[in-house]
C-alpha cells in the first residue's frame, strides 16, 4: 500500500459479510441464554431459528393441539430445536405432502416442557435490536464488531465530506434507527406473551396482527438498505446521522480506481406531503373500513359470529367470490364487489397499512385517477384468477389482489424515477409485500392465503406498470389516466348487469347441481368421475354420493363422502328433511350395490340395514341388495325373510322369484326352487333367467331331460349365453344323448370367459391351459374365474376320474362365491358321496 491511503465507501459483498459474521454471533448468543433458561420457564422462552433440530413421530397428539380446517396431515412430529445438548424450542408439527411434488406444507404449534400448547416469546425477535445494540456498545468504546474488523470495515461520521471519528451522539441516532425497525414486534409480542402468561387476557387476532404487520418493518428497512448500498449510496440510518460506513484502501489499487462517487441526484420526498396528497388511498381505506363494518353489524345481528371476524354467509350475502356462486351461479358481479370485503379486523388493518403504505409512496406520482384505476382492475384480475385455480366452493374476499396490482405497479414504475427517498422506499415496500404474498412458505410477511388473487392482482398491475414505462414522461399520461379509470370503472359496472338475472345474495343451489347434459348415466361412470365432478360441482350430494363410490375399500373417505352427502342434501331444501334422507338413502344403496360388486358382503349389509331402517316409504330394491349381500355371506335364512318381504310388497316381481328359487337350490331343496322359478316364469314367460334357473335346478334335482328342455328353451330367448350352452352339452350327456359341445359352440366366441371352458370341453386344451387362461390380475375376476375352471373341470372328470373330479369339486367349494350356481352344484356333487 501507498504511504497515502484514502477511505471509500463499503461495498455490498463487504458489509454483507459482516453483517452475517455479527448475525451467527448474536444468534449463537441468544440461543445460549435460552438454552440456559428454557427448564427454568417451563419453556416460556423460546429461540426458533436453533441451528440443530430433530423431530421424531408423534404418539399422542397434545391435548388443546387442534388442526386448522381444511388441512389434512399426512405426518405428526413432535420438533426439538437444541443448543448443543440443551433444548431451546418443543413445537407440535402436522406436515402434509403435497400431491405429485416434492414441497410439503407444515403448520406447528409451540409447545412447554410438558407438551402443553403455549404461547411462548420467541427470542428471535431479539436478534435485530441485540445486533444493533452489540454494534453500538463495541463502537462507542473505538472499538470494531467482528464482522467489521474481519471485513476492514469503519463507521465514520461525513459531516464535511471527509471522514472524521464519529461522536457518541452521531453513533446513538444511527444505531436508534437500525434497531427502531424490529423493536415494534419485540413491544407487540411481549405484551401478548405476557398477557397470556399472566391470564388477563387471550391474546385477539387484532393483536397478533399487529404483530405480523410489525414483523415486516425489519426486512423492509433491510431491503431498503441493501438497495441504497448496492447503489453505493448511505443507508437511511447512515444519512440521517451523518455517518458512513467506510473502508481503507490503496489509491493505486483496482477496488479503488473502479471507486465512482455516489449519484447526488435525489427527488424530494415529505412523508407529510405524500400523505396529504394520497386522496385516493385515503378515500378508498375509508370505504373498506364502511364496508367491514357494515358486514360486521350483518353477523352480529344474526347471531352468526362473535368478536370481529365475519363468517361465509355474511361473504356471500355481501357479494365474496367463488367459482360457484359466480360462474355457476351467474353472479358476476362478485368479481368487483369482493375486493371490498374483508373476513376480520385482523384481514381489514393488514390490507389497510399495505394499502396507506403504497398509496403515500405512489398516488404523489401517478395521480388519483391512475390509483383508483390500478385498484379496480387488479381486483378484477385477481378475482378472476382466484375463481379459476381455487375449489369452486372456496370463497375469496380482500383487497389484497388489489393492493398487491398497485405494488407490482410502483415496483415497474420506481425504476423510471430518479435516485432518492422515494424510489428507496417504494422498491424496498414492494418487494417485501410482493414477495411475501406471493412467495408461500418462504417466512416473508404474507397478506392472506388466496395466492391465486394475489398473483392475478399482480399481473394485473405489472401491465399497468408497463404502460408506465413508456408513457411516464409524456403529456398525456394524466389523460390516459382518465381513460384508465372509466375503462376501470365501467368494466367493474359491467358484472353488475348480471344481477336482474342472478340476483344479488343468496340464490338457490340448485344452480351448483350438476347439468344434465354433462350427468354420468351410470354408477360406475359416476364412480370414475367422481373427483372431477366434486371439484366442480362439491354441493351436489349426488357427487358425494360418486365419491363415496370411488371410495373403494377405503371406509373413513367413504363415510366422509356419506357425510358430505347428508351435508349437501340438507343444504339444497333445508326444510324437507324427507328429501334429505331420502337421497341420503339412495347414496346408501348406491354404496350397498357397489360393495356387493366388490364381494364386500359385510359393509354391504350394514349400509343396506341403515338404509331400510329410515322412516320412509318402502324401496323394495333395499330388500333385493341386502338378500344378495346375505347370500354372499352365506346367511340364507335372513336372504329368504327379505325376499319374502319383497315379495309381499310387490309379487309380481320376477328377479325377487328368481334370488328366492336360488336361495332355496342352495339350502338344498331343488323342488321349491324349481317351483318359485315356475312362478318367475308365470309372471313373465319369457324370462330368460328363469328359464335356465329352471334347467339349472332340474339337473342338480337329478331330471337332465326335463333340465336339457329348460337350457334349450333360454338358448332360444339368448343364443350368445355361453352358460346356457354349456349346461345343455353337460344335461345331454347325463341324459345319454351324447355330447353337444360342438353344436351349441357354433356362433360363440370362444376367446373371452367363459369360452376357454367350451374349449376344454371340446378338447382344445388341457387342464393347465384352461387353469392358465382362468387366472387374472383383477382378484374378483380371478376368484370367479377359477371357481369355475375347477367346477367344470371336476364335471368333465366325473365319469372316469370320480376321486379327481371331488378334488375339483372341493376347490370350487371353497373358491367359489356362495351366490354362485357353481357353488351350489359343487355342494350338491360332493353330497353324492362320488368319491
Amino acid at each position: 500500500m501507498t504511504e497515502n491511503p484514502f477511505w471509500v465507501r463499503a461495498g455490498i459483498t463487504r458489509r454483507g459479510a459482516a453483517l452475517l459474521i455479527d448475525y451467527l454471533i448474536i444468534m449463537v448468543l441468544t440461543q445460549a441464554l435460552v438454552a440456559s433458561v428454557f427448564d427454568l420457564t417451563g419453556g416460556r422462552i423460546q429461540d426458533s431459528g436453533a441451528f440443530q433440530k430433530q423431530c421424531s413421530m408423534a404418539k399422542e397428539r397434545p391435548v388443546g393441539v387442534s388442526l386448522p380446517a381444511g388441512f389434512t396431515p399426512t405426518g405428526e412430529a413432535i420438533c426439538i430445536s437444541y443448543f448443543f445438548s440443551k433444548p431451546v424450542a418443543r413445537s407440535y408439527v402436522f406436515e402434509r405432502k403435497m400431491p405429485d411434488s416434492p414441497l410439503r406444507q407444515t403448520v406447528g404449534f409451540t409447545l412447554d416442557t410438558t407438551d402443553t400448547p403455549i404461547r411462548a416469546f420467541d427470542f428471535t425477535l431479539m436478534q435485530w435490536p441485540l445486533l444493533a445494540f452489540l454494534r453500538w456498545a463495541l463502537e462507542r468504546h473505538g472499538w470494531r464488531s467482528p464482522g467489521r474488523l474481519a471485513a476492514g470495515l469503519q463507521v465514520v461520521s461525513w459531516r464535511r465530506e471527509v471522514p472524521e471519528i464519529v461522536s457518541g451522539k452521531d453513533l446513538t441516532i444511527r444505531y436508534l434507527l437500525f434497531a427502531a425497525a424490529g423493536l415494534p414486534a419485540v413491544g407487540f409480542a411481549a405484551v401478548a406473551v405476557c398477557a397470556a402468561w399472566l391470564g388477563f387476557l387471550k391474546p385477539s387476532d387484532v393483536m397478533m396482527g399487529l404483530l405480523s404487520i410489525a414483523g415486516w418493518l425489519p426486512t423492509i428497512a433491510l431491503v431498503a438498505a441493501v438497495i441504497a448500498i448496492f447503489k453505493r449510496r448511505d443507508s437511511f440510518y447512515d444519512q440521517a446521522a451523518r455517518t458512513r460506513v467506510v473502508m481503507v484502501v490503496d489509491p493505486q489499487s483496482v477496488e479503488a480506481r473502479s471507486t465512482e462517487p455516489p449519484s447526488t441526484k435525489s427527488v424530494p420526498f415529505s412523508l407529510r406531503t405524500s400523505a396529504i396528497t394520497s386522496k385516493a388511498a385515503l378515500g378508498l381505506a375509508l370505504l373498506l373500513v364502511l364496508i367491514f363494518a357494515a358486514e360486521l353489524v350483518n353477523a352480529r345481528l344474526a347471531g352468526r359470529v362473535q368478536g370481529f371476524s365475519v363468517d361465509w354467509q355474511t361473504g356471500g350475502l355481501f357479494g365474496g367470490v367463488s367459482y360457484e356462486a359466480t360462474a355457476q351461479g351467474g353472479q358476476w358481479y362478485r368479481l368487483a364487489t369482493s375486493s371490498f370485503l374483508h373476513w376480520s379486523l385482523n384481514h381489514l388493518a393488514t390490507n389497510l397499512v399495505a394499502l396507506l403504505a403504497i398509496g403515500v409512496l405512489l398516488e404523489p406520482i401517478i395521480g388519483a385517477a391512475w390509483f383508483v384505476a390500478i385498484f379496480l382492475l387488479s381486483g378484477l384480475a385477481g378475482a378472476g384468477l382466484s375463481i379459476m385455480q381455487n375449489l369452486p366452493n372456496t370463497m375469496s374476499m380482500g383487497a389484497s389482489g388489489a393492493i398487491l396490482g398497485l405494488m407490482a405497479a410502483g415496483l415497474i414504475l420506481s425504476f423510471r424515477l430518479a435516485e432518492g427517498p422515494r424510489r428507496l422506499w417504494l422498491q424496498a415496500v414492494s418487494i417485501v409485500v410482493l414477495g411475501g404474498s406471493l412467495a408461500q412458505g418462504s417466512g416473508l410477511p404474507d397478506l392472506g392465503s388466496d395466492h391465486a388473487s394475489h398473483l392475478g392482482g399482480a399481473l394485473a398491475g405489472s401491465a399497468v406498470g408497463a404502460i408506465f414505462m413508456l408513457f411516464y414522461r409524456s403529456d398525456r399520461l394524466p389523460a390516459l389516466g382518465r381513460f384508465a379509470v372509466g375503462a376501470a370503472v365501467l368494466a367493474s359496472a359491467a358484472t353488475a348487469a348480471s344481477i336482474p338475472s342472478a340476483g344479488f345474495g343468496d340464490f338457490s343451489l340448485d344452480r351448483l347441481l350438476v347439468p344434465a347434459q354433462v350427468m354420468p348415466k351410470s354408477d360406475a361412470e359416476w364412480g370414475a368421475r367422481a373427483n372431477e365432478l366434486a371439484r366442480r360441482y362439491p354441493r351436489d350430494p349426488r357427487v358425494q354420493m360418486a365419491l363415496a363410490l370411488a371410495a373403494g375399500s377405503d371406509v373413513s373417505a367413504r363415510d366422509r363422502a356419506l357425510q358430505g352427502v347428508k351435508v349437501t342434501a340438507a343444504a339444497l331444501r333445508r326444510n324437507d328433511q324427507t328429501f334429505a334422507l331420502t337421497i341420503y338413502r339412495n347414496a346408501l344403496k348406491a354404496v350397498g350395490r357397489s360393495r356387493i360388486a366388490a364381494y364386500d358382503f359385510v359393509e354391504a349389509k350394514l349400509k343396506l340395514t341403515e338404509a331400510l331402517a329410515f322412516q320412509l316409504p318402502l324401496d323394495p330394491e333395499l330388500l333385493y341388495l341386502r338378500a344378495d349381500a346375505e347370500q354372499g355371506l352365506g346367511e340364507w335364512s335372513a336372504a329368504k325373510d327379505d325376499l319374502q318381504k319383497l315379495l309381499a310388497a310387490l309379487p309380481g316381481n320376477v328377479p325377487g322369484w328368481i334370488a328366492l328359487a336360488f336361495v332355496m337350490s342352495a339350502t338344498g331343496d331343488q323342488a321349491a326352487a324349481i317351483n318359485f322359478s315356475s312362478i318367475a316364469l308365470l309372471h313373465d314367460p319369457k324370462s330368460f333367467s328363469a328359464h335356465r334357473q329352471r334347467g339349472w335346478f332340474s339337473y342338480l334335482d337329478g331330471r337332465y331331460e326335463r333340465a336339457l328342455v329348460e337350457l334349450e328353451k333360454a338358448r332360444e330367448l339368448d343364443p350368445k349365453d355361453h352358460y346356457a350352452a354349456i349346461w345343455v352339452h353337460l344335461a345331454s350327456l347325463r341324459a345319454g344323448l351324447g355330447p353337444r359341445i360342438d353344436l351349441v359352440a357354433q356362433q360363440l366366441d370362444l376367446a373371452k370367459w367363459p369360452g376357454p371352458v367350451m374349449r376344454y370341453l371340446r378338447s382344445e386344451i388341457d387342464v393347465a391351459a384352461l387353469r392358465s387362461l382362468a387366472a387374472s390380475k383383477d382378484a374378483v375376476r380371478d376368484q370367479n374365474q377359477r371357481c369355475e375352471a375347477n367346477f367344470y373341470i371336476g364335471e368333465n372328470l366325473l365319469a372316469h376320474d370320480p376321486a379327481e373330479a371331488a378334488t375339483n369339486f372341493r376347490a370350487a367349494r371353497e373358491i367359489c362365491p356362495k351366490r354362485y350356481y357353481e357353488w351350489v352344484a359343487a355342494g350338491v356333487e360332493l353330497s353324492k358321496k362320488i368319491d
